[in-house]
């Protein structure tokens, strides 16, 4: 079963007192290397929780945390003022034109697709439409329910740091992060277990998610097939509730751990770690995807390596 979450009050100061020694490999240049991660992980500490703590000093995140490789939620990292802008009249008076006609809706079906994941059904639909239902304006029509937005550059790199601001970790980030995505779903609404190739920052804006996260440990036990456009994705695992440990045994093994992300708070997850993700409730979430130190380098390879190391202090390990 999975375990309770750490409060902000039981958390110690994170990783300080460990030996990082063995752990350095874990942000380097091979890390986009599944067998590398596999490698790294099994030096990882077992956790029970994801810990929970105030935004950290540069030094002290690229120092103690990031190097490590395990998740932890940041409480403040944005601020009050900024989520009190972020509601549902918001979103729909700035984005309710915009219409999109790729719209998850309903359940996962038992057929693969030829990227490698699970079909389920998709419907064209606008974001006004779905605040709409979802502050109760009018009802949903039955192909209005159960509807999930995944979308990339609706909000852009610019406007992200404008209207939220990136974590404060990075002297250029703008330039170390993807184009933020978009995630907006109904309740009862989710992703399969799924892990990514970079390391992921997840502002909770609006309604609360839960997160089920396996180690990279965990991997030889979810089943985990290839699928296009991500590095890999579980054949069994949708939510914790979902579980078929009869047709998939090897659940048994691996342990999971869930966290609930509510509005106001980050959650640093590091490559690798396999998650599935429900939406509890009417929720809005913005997910930054980080380049890894290769990738940057490869970027600004026409640059000086002081250069490179300004835009992002992470690498300076990097060589």
């Amino acid at each position: 079963m999975p375990t309770e979450e750490m409060s902000e009050s039981e958390t110690p100061l994170l990783y300080k007192d460990m030996d990082l020694s063995q752990l350095k490999g874990w942000s380097d240049n091979s890390i986009d290397s599944l067998d590398t991660i596999q490698r790294a992980s099994s030096l990882l500490p077992r956790i029970r929780q994801v810990a929970r703590m105030k935004t950290p000093s540069s030094d002290l995140f690229n120092s103690y945390i990031a190097p490590v490789g395990l998740p932890v939620v940041f409480t403040d990292m944005i601020s009050q003022e900024v989520l009190s802008k972020w509601h549902w009249e918001y979103i729909s008076s700035k984005y309710g034109h915009m219409l999109f006609g790729d719209v998850r809706q309903g359940e996962y079906k038992d057929e693969i697709s030829k990227s490698g994941k699970k079909i389920i059904n998709r419907v064209r639909m606008s974001i006004k439409d779905f605040v709409d239902i979802t502050t109760n304006k009018r009802e949903a029509r039955e192909e209005e329910k159960l509807v999930y937005f995944a979308k990339k550059g609706l909000i852009t790199s610019e406007e992200f740091g404008e209207l939220i601001g990136y974590p404060p970790f990075y002297g250029n980030p703008e330039s170390c992060f993807l184009t933020p995505s978009i995630w907006m779903g109904m309740p009862g609404t989710y992703t399969q277990g799924h892990f990514d190739s970079k390391d992921n920052f997840v502002y909770q804006m609006i309604g609360r998610k839960r997160w089920t996260l396996f180690s990279p440990q965990d991997h030889p036990f979810l089943y985990m097939v290839s699928a296009k456009g991500s590095l890999e994705w579980s054949s069994a695992l949708e939510t914790l509730e979902k579980l078929d440990k009869t047709k998939f045994p090897l659940l048994l093994k691996a342990n999971p751990i869930q966290v609930t992300l509510n509005p106001g708070e980050v959650l640093y997850l590091p490559r690798g770690w396999v998650h599935a993700v429900e939406n509890l409730e009417p929720a809005f979430m913005i997910n930054l995807w980080r380049y890894g130190p290769a990738e940057i380098l490869k970027l600004w390879s026409n640059k000086v390596e002081r250069e490179i190391q300004n835009i992002c202090p992470a690498i300076s390990s990097v060589k």
